[in-house]
């Protein structure tokens, strides 16, 4: 369910309206609105019209699912709201929300925001586990350490990140976003990732021979407000079939416990065979087709 946003002029001929939802949606967007330096964008989802509004200063929200249809459903449009922030980590930050909608919004989530507006609507900003950490989580499994990232662990970060193999199973390759980019700026933009509350990156270290030995990292990303977050990882080659990897997760797991987290959500490639072994030993996958996916419960 991922949301496309395009600009207003191109809102009617990239969705397929009736003639009634677009003049609907024309009389929406041009109803006394003063948008400033904003940019604002649209979508349309379950039969609402929903925008998008980013600046400088204020960075992204967006304006509550308004309907075109007699057939809309503005709680299935939150629900895309949510998925989208999710996916693009970015807060979940909606405005002119209508009282009677306000469960549809936040649909259980644990903490939150919320103004009213002096026209009776609500502005709620859903508040994640990850804003509200100072400090980067760490923890222990076994010999494993997972924690914040030294300066000294560049050279073989920026290996890990660079090998095309484990990107190619891993999903995300991040010199799609940072061409050319050594182990000291990926240290550098989880760091930033993290100040964001976008994610949480670790280093994964075991003590060996005397000293701290690099091995891989973990990450929770995509936090929901509603007590579920994703969790990835991913090991060196040279420390394979070494039980690193199941370390990691376990650790994830401790810090989400910490954190307050109840679920871990993680997805993998069918063609990741190892991930996919060390994920069917700790839970039950389900097929979605292009990757499995996996829901632990956090336990308390």
């Amino acid at each position: 369910m991922k949301l496309k946003f395009v600009e207003r002029n191109e809102f009617y001929s990239t969705f397929s309206l009736t003639s009634q939802e677009a003049e609907l949606a024309s009389d929406f967007i041009e109803a006394d609105y003063v948008f400033g330096d904003f940019e604002v964008l649209c979508s349309y989802y379950a039969g609402c019209m929903i925008i998008r509004y980013y600046s400088d200063d204020v960075g992204y929200h967006f304006e509550a699912p308004f309907p075109l249809s007699t057939d809309a459903c503005e709680a299935d449009a939150f629900v895309a709201i949510s998925e989208y922030c999710k996916a693009e980590a970015i807060p979940e930050t909606v405005i002119g929300i209508a009282p009677a909608l306000l469960d549809a919004m936040l649909r259980g989530a644990k903490r939150y925001s919320a103004s009213e507006d002096e026209d009776g609507t609500y502005a709620v900003r859903i508040v994640t586990e990850c804003m509200e950490c100072e400090f980067l989580p760490e923890a222990l499994c076994e010999d494993l350490y997972l924690g914040e990232f030294a300066d000294c662990y560049a050279d073989k970060y920026e290996e890990l990140l660079k090998n095309e193999n484990l990107n190619c199973h891993f999903g995300y390759n991040i010199l799609d976003d940072i061409p050319n980019g050594t182990g000291m700026d990926f240290i550098k933009s989880a760091r930033e990732e993290f100040e964001r509350a976008e994610s949480m990156t670790f280093a994964a270290t075991i003590y060996e021979s005397g000293r701290n030995v690099f091995v891989g990292e973990g990450t929770l990303y995509a936090f929901d407000g509603r007590g579920s977050a994703c969790a990835s990882f991913r090991v060196l080659p040279e420390f394979h079939r070494r039980g690193i990897g199941t370390k990691i997760f376990k650790a994830l797991m401790n810090i989400a416990k910490d954190i307050g987290l109840e679920r871990l959500i993680a997805e993998v490639k069918p063609e990741n065979k190892a991930s996919l072994a060390l994920l069917s030993a700790l839970g039950e996958p389900v097929d979605l087709g292009e990757k499995i996916r996996f829901v632990f419960e956090v336990q308390p």
